[in-house]
């Protein structure tokens, strides 16, 4: 596990501060501190849960919650992604991402 990049990823902060908001509802509720209305602790907890549930499950090495592509086109747990690259790219397609990549880091150098 990147700890620094998890690290630097909002949905994992997301899925601390929503465990962090469960544990503190239930330590209210365990002294009679909750919403008189019911329904509202319960959407609250439902919430919270899914929250929690995104931090947990996102890929923190892609810009926001999805998966990567490649994370996508595995099929197994140990599939490399090199492998995953070269099953399911052409090299007419691994041409188009290595200009793409080329284009982007060229671009980061001039600014």
């Amino acid at each position: 596990m990147n700890l620094k990049l998890r690290l630097k990823s909002g949905a994992f902060w997301m899925g601390i501060i929503s465990i962090l908001g469960l544990v503190i509802q239930y330590a209210c509720g365990q002294f009679g501190l909750a919403f008189e209305w019911e329904p509202l602790n319960v959407m609250l907890t439902g919430v919270l849960s899914v929250l929690v549930s995104i931090g947990i499950l996102s890929d923190t090495s892609t810009p926001g919650v999805a998966d990567s592509k490649v994370t996508m086109l595995k099929t197994d747990i140990n599939d490399k992604a090199e492998a995953v690259v070269a099953r399911n790219y052409s090299n007419a397609d691994l041409a188009d991402i290595l200009a793409k990549t080329a284009d982007k880091v060229a671009e980061r150098q001039g600014k």
